[in-house]
C-alpha cells in the first residue's frame, strides 16, 4: 500500500520543515549543516506565507506586497536580526554575496563556529560545550542563535494570528 504526503500550505511548511530544523539546530552542538538548514527554512517561510496568505498579510500590515521579496523587506523592518538569516541563507547558496546583501556579510566565510570552553558534545537536549555559530558584520560578531530565536518568535506569532 502506498501513501502520499504533501505540504499544503504555510502552516504545514512551518510545522514539518521550519520547526524541526530550528529544534535540531538549537538543541545540538553547533554544525554548519544544522545552521544552514535552519536559516534556509526560516528565510523561505516568507515565500510560503506570501503564496498562501498574501491577502491576509496585506490587510494586516495595510500594505501591498507585489512580490514575496517585498514582504521580506517588511519583515526585515519588523525583525532587524532577520537580515542575518537572509544573508546566511543566500551565502550558503551562492558562497559570495554580490547583490543587495542586507548586512556587511559578503561571503560564507563570514560565518564561523566558535568553540569557547568545554569542547564538542552534548548531553540530552541542549548545547553544552560553548559552541556558537557567529557571523561577522563590520567587525562585530553576531550570534546566529539570537537571530534564529527572533525570527522564530515572529513566525510563531504571525502564524497564530493568520491561522486562528
Amino acid at each position: 500500500m502506498s501513501t502520499e504526503e504533501s505540504l499544503r500550505g504555510a502552516k504545514e511548511f512551518f510545522e514539518k520543515i521550519v520547526e524541526p530544523n530550528v529544534h535540531e539546530y538549537m538543541n545540538t552542538a553547533s554544525q554548519f549543516r544544522t545552521a544552514i538548514n535552519t536559516v534556509t527554512a526560516l528565510f523561505h517561510m516568507h515565500e510560503w506565507l506570501w503564496q498562501f496568505k498574501k491577502e491576509e498579510l496585506e490587510m494586516k500590515y495595510e500594505k501591498s506586497f507585489a512580490k514575496a521579496g517585498a514582504f521580506w523587506g517588511h519583515i526585515e523592518m519588523l525583525v532587524p536580526s532577520s537580515k542575518f538569516i537572509r544573508d546566511l541563507a543566500n551565502a550558503s547558496k551562492h558562497v559570495r554575496l554580490t547583490l543587495r546583501s542586507s548586512t556587511s556579510m559578503t561571503h560564507i566565510a563570514n560565518t564561523v563556529i566558535q568553540s569557547t570552553g568545554y569542547g564538542m558534545g552534548s548531553y540530552g537536549d541542549g548545547r553544552y560545550g560553548g559552541q556558537n555559530v557567529m557571523m561577522k558584520d563590520n567587525g562585530t560578531e553576531v550570534s546566529l542563535d539570537g537571530c534564529v530565536t527572533d525570527l522564530m518568535s515572529f513566525w510563531k506569532q504571525l502564524l497564530g494570528e493568520l491561522y486562528s
